[in-house]
Parts: C-alpha cells; structure tokens; sequence
C-alpha cells in the first residue's frame, strides 16, 4: 500500500500542482468527481481505485479507496 501511495503522489503531483487551487471555506463539504477511463471495461469484474489528497499546509496525506459496491455498477 505504501509503495502505491508513494507512486501515486510522484506521478499525480505535478498534475496537482499545474492546476490553480480553488478557494475552499473552511468547514465546507468539498465535492471530488473522479473518472477513470479503464473502469467498465470488464462488465463481470468490480473496479477500484485511489484518490490522494494532500494538504498544503500541514502536507498530511489523505488515501482514499474508491471501489464499485457490485460490477457494472457505476456505483
């Protein structure tokens, strides 16, 4: 888990970093829309990935795991 992580934050942070931030209020619900092209290409397999999100100010690292609740879901 920590050696995806790791690959994860090298490859996906310049990417990060590239994009201006948006302005977030603090103690507002923050919305993430996450697509992946590869997810659904199996009908029968359920489909899962990461999210990695990192705080500018303290750099704490948050992981989360997405994973489909039943194949071709969408869900």
């Amino acid at each position: 888990m920590l050696h995806i992580l790791a690959l994860l934050t090298f490859v996906f942070s310049p990417l990060a970093m590239a994009k201006s931030r948006p302005p977030i209020k603090n103690r507002s619900g923050i919305d993430i829309e996450y697509r992946q092209r590869l997810w659904n290409s199996d009908s029968k397999q359920i489909d899962t990935g990461y999210v990695v999100i990192k705080d500018s100010q303290s750099s704490k690292l948050v992981v989360i795991q997405l994973q489909e609740s039943e194949p071709d879901s969408s869900l």
